[in-house]
This record gives structure tokens, sequence and C-alpha cells, in this order.
């Protein structure tokens, strides 16, 4: 009887356990509490939690988000089935905060209010074919709070535009299909939210920097980190003059690229770490040189710098014409006869001619009496 006592008291403390959401040792531990319109699963072999359970420590899960008809892939977080005395514990997921504002393309994920959440997050956004880049804003509880400029929200701690599939060292992407829907897979997130956004053109991580189509990069004398996307028209000022640039192709596997300059009318195919020199003015001399730092389909990275051209010293042709014009000192009384000719084209004067002539007879006569003299000696002595 006693031993049957004893039986019954274990099963109501057993009972009473489970009751308060902690499972015995051996036994699985479930989600529970799951908000509306959410489903979770395992990410390990996607089976739900809530109906299976787990008899591990932890798990990955990946959550979903249903919206009208679609049911979208959120993220995914850690969850601990362990409470804090360390015995395996239901998880409780009523404070997972989401939301998904799918006109506008936003998702937000935040687990951090979830006591058994842990680690970073790693979140889905759909590709859409108008978008080329992701701007996140950690710290967002709302898709309201996720935009271009939602560091100026006093709740995002962070704001980065990332174009794909680059990005800065804190995060990293790669692609996912599910359903017929392709995602951007963004890893390294704290907890956020996240929108595929539209940018023609880049300037470094500065989106105050990103040109529409058809605008003009005015170049100073310090180089521009520069991205530019496929079939996106822009300007390269040069001394206010705006010469067009266009990237027509890069390649898929990111070997090559070519880049159309209108003023030149000609394509050039550019690859890493190539420098291409352009003279957009065709004076002979540099004034853009173009770097391309990365290739990084649709996007080429470049870093695109204005030559500063040394002052040289202008020949004065006016000068140099007049000098060749103006009269020397010759004066010519007469204006025919060989003798004048001579005179005009050796360019002496009247009286430097005639004294030439003099020295030159007075040397004749001198020749001609020396000449007769030696001429005496040798006909004497023979």
């Amino acid at each position: 009887m006693k031993i049957l006592y004893l039986i019954l008291i274990c099963f109501v403390f057993s009972s009473l356990s489970v009751f308060a959401g902690g499972v015995g040792e051996g036994e699985s531990a479930y989600v529970v509490e799951v908000p509306i319109s959410l489903r979770v699963v395992a990410e390990d072999d996607g089976t739900d939690l809530e109906e299976r359970g787990t008899v591990s420590s932890s798990e990955r899960i990946k959550i979903y988000k249903t919206v009208g008809e679609t049911e979208y892939v959120l993220g995914e977080t850690t969850i601990s089935f362990r409470n804090s005395e360390n015995q395996v514990s239901n998880a409780d997921l009523s404070d997972l905060l989401t939301d998904y504002d799918a006109d506008n393309n936003i998702a937000v994920l935040r687990a951090s209010s979830v006591p058994r959440a842990s680690g970073t997050l790693s979140m889905y956004i759909p590709k859409k074919s108008v978008n080329n880049a992701i701007v996140i804003c950690e710290g967002a509880r709302a898709a309201s709070q996720v935009s271009q400029g939602c560091s100026a929200n006093s709740v995002v701690t962070s704001e980065v535009l990332l174009f794909p599939p680059n990005g800065d060292e804190t995060y990293s992407f790669s692609t996912y299909d599910e359903a017929g829907i392709s995602y951007w897979k963004v890893d390294g997130i704290e907890g956020t939210g996240i929108q595929t956004v539209s940018i023609n053109l880049g300037g470094g991580s500065d989106p105050s920097n990103f040109l529409e189509k058809g605008e003009t990069l005015y170049l100073t004398e310090e180089s521009i980190d520069y991205i530019s996307n496929i079939n996106v028209e822009y300007y390269i000022d040069i001394d206010g003059k705006s010469y067009l640039f266009l990237l027509k192709y890069v390649d898929p596997e990111n070997r090559f690229a070519s880049l159309y300059v209108e003023v030149l009318n000609d394509t050039f195919i550019v690859y890493k770490n190539d420098v291409e020199e352009f003279d957009l003015n065709f004076d002979g001399l540099p004034d853009v040189s173009y770097e391309v730092l990365n290739l990084d389909f649709p996007f080429v990275t470049a870093e695109i710098n204005k030559y500063v051209k040394e002052e040289t010293q202008v020949i004065d042709f006016d000068t140099k014409e007049k000098e060749a014009v103006e009269p020397s000192e010759v004066n010519y009384e007469s204006s025919g006869g060989i003798w004048a000719n001579y005179i005009k084209n050796s360019g002496l004067t009247r009286s430097q001619f005639f004294s030439l002539i003099v020295l030159g007879l007075m040397f004749v006569i001198l020749m001609v009496a020396f000449g007769r003299q030696v001429i005496s000696m040798i006909w004497k002595s023979t």
C-alpha cells in the first residue's frame, strides 16, 4: 500500500511539472505559445517543434510567417530547451516579435525578448527584380521603422546599406529558394528589420553619394570609390563639362565587365585591378583614371580619380610671329641686281658688304705679290 502511495505522489509531482512547462529528464521539450500566423520548425530537418518536440538542450529554429495566403521564411535563431535550473523544459515564444510588409518588402524579427533565444539571427527577404540592395536597421521593432534613413529613429541603433552579395565584415549573404520564392539570406544580424531597396549607383557606404539615373558625379582632387550598376547611365564632370559613362555588362562569374564612354565612342573591357585612363577632352593628357576594385555581379566598384595637370609654359605664337617679320638693321638703297639680292639674303648691311670686298681684294693682292717672290726664287735656284 505504501508503494502505491509513493507511485501516486510521484505521478502528481510529474504532472505538475509538465503543467508548469517543465519536462522530466529524458523526455521531449516543445516550442509553446507561438504567436498566431507563425510556424516554427527545426532548421536541420524542417519538422514542426510544436508537435514533435526535442530532446536536445538547444536547437536552431526556422520561423515562417503567413501574410494573406502566402507563407514567407522570416528568419532563424537558436532556442534553448533548458530552464534556469538547467532542467529540460518547454520554450515559450509568446514574446517573439515579428512584422512583415509584403508591399514594401520589409521583414522584422526580434528574438531578444525571448529568454531562450541566443546568438545572432539569420533573416530572409524576398528578392525583387527592381531592387538591388538591402538596408539593415538594427533595433527596429516594426516595419514602419525600416527604410533608408532609419537611423534617425531613436529605436534604431545601426543603419547599414549593403549591396548583395557583398556586405561589410559584420554580415554575410547567400541565396535561398523555397516554395517558388527566391530570397536573400543575411547572416550575422543581432535583431532587426531589413528591406530591399533600389539603388542605381553608389559611392561607398554613404547613401548621400548615391545617384539616380542620369545624374552627375562631380570629381574633385580626391578619389571616389564608386559602385556602378548595369545599364544605368551617369555622368562624370570634369571642369564643368559632363561625360556619359555606362556599365553595359558584368560577367555573372565576375571575370570581366564592359564600360562604355560616350565621348570616346568606345567600350572598354575591364578586369579586377585594371586601371583605365581616359582623355575625355582630347588634349593628349588623361583626365580620369578608373581603377576596378571589385567585380560583383551586377555591380562594379571602382576608384575614380581626376588627373591634376601641371601648368606648362605656353608658347606665345603671336610674339614669335611678330619677331619673325620685324625688319633688321639692313637698309636697302638698291632694289635689284645680283649683289643687292646677295646683300639681302646674307643679312649684311651695305657698308659691311663693301668692307668685306675691300678686305678680299687686299688678300688677293698680297697673295699675288707673295706668290711672285716664291716663283722667282724657285726659278733662280734652277
